[in-house]
């Protein structure tokens, strides 16, 4: 949560949680779905971070397919954890087994369900810490309290 903490000092920009659940299956290897996706995604991306707003806002998560050769069973798995933008390196993904579209966007909700809960903490310290050491405080100052010599 330190780390967290601050890149909202160094970036005070409001932020945008974005989820891309991107079909990584062995169905992409057909007619290079799979370069083409991934050259997609890299354009996106560009895209956003020639846009000085949405590159300080816009936080990227992506979830993709995981094969496991031993199990045979492909799961949904986030690839790419929420940061800003022009902090993240985005991965070339590679195509290979089944699709579990519905575990996927399960996990992608699940991603963004715990960015908004952490933002709510952040704002709620946020509020805790203003009313602790910014207190409003009047200061009377007249004749009454001044002694003349």
């Amino acid at each position: 949560m330190n780390l967290v903490l601050e890149k909202l000092v160094e970036n005070p920009a409001p932020r945008i949680p974005v989820v891309i659940v991107m079909d990584n299956s062995s169905s992409m290897n057909a007619e290079n779905k799979i370069g083409i996706l991934n050259k997609e995604l890299m354009n996106l991306v560009d895209l956003f971070r020639k846009d000085e707003i949405m590159a300080y806002s816009i936080e990227l998560g992506l979830v993709a397919f995981e094969f496991n050769n031993k199990t045979r069973i492909t799961k949904a798995k986030e690839i790419l954890s929420f940061e800003n933008l022009l902090d993240q390196k985005v991965p070339q993904l590679k195509a290979f087994g089944q699709t579990p579209l519905g575990e996927s966007v399960e996990l992608a909700l699940d991603m963004l369900k715990k960015r908004k809960n952490l933002y709510n903490v952040l704002l709620a310290l946020a509020f805790v810490f203003l009313w602790l050491y910014y207190r409003e405080e009047m200061w009377r100052m007249c004749d009454r309290f001044l002694k003349r010599k």
